[in-house]
C-alpha cells in the first residue's frame, strides 16, 4: 500500500463496525456490492473480509448528498388521503368497504 507521509494508514473495518455505521446486514451489503451500489470488500483471510473505512465514509457521504438533493414534497393530511384514495374502513380497519347484512323478508 502506498501512503502519503502526512496521511493516516488505511483502516480496514470488519462487519460489526460496518453494520454499526450503515445499519445493513451482511446479505444486504453483499447484494448492494454485487449491484455496484456499495464498496467492494477486501478479502483478509479464508473466512474474513473487511472494507476500507475511507470508502465506507465516502459511501455514507454520498447517501447524505443524495438525500439533501431531493426536493421536499408537501405532506398530505391523513384525512385527505383516505377520503380521496381509500375505501371506507370497517370496524377492523382493514380497508374493505362495510358489508350490509342481507335483508330478510318480513313473514
Amino acid at each position: 500500500m502506498s501512503q502519503n507521509e502526512n496521511s493516516e494508514p488505511a483502516r480496514i473495518l470488519r462487519y460489526p463496525e460496518v453494520f454499526k455505521r450503515t445499519g445493513y446486514h451482511r446479505t444486504s451489503l453483499f447484494k448492494m456490492e454485487r449491484a455496484g451500489k456499495f464498496p467492494k470488500r477486501i478479502p483478509l483471510g479464508p473466512k474474513s473480509v473487511g472494507w476500507l473505512e475511507s470508502e465506507i465514509n465516502a459511501w455514507i457521504a454520498d447517501r447524505l448528498k443524495a438525500r439533501d438533493a431531493v426536493p421536499a414534497t408537501p405532506v398530505q393530511s391523513a384525512s385527505s388521503v383516505n377520503a380521496a384514495n381509500q375505501p371506507a374502513l370497517t370496524k377492523r380497519g382493514r380497508g374493505r368497504p362495510p358489508v350490509n347484512p342481507p335483508q330478510h323478508p318480513a313473514y
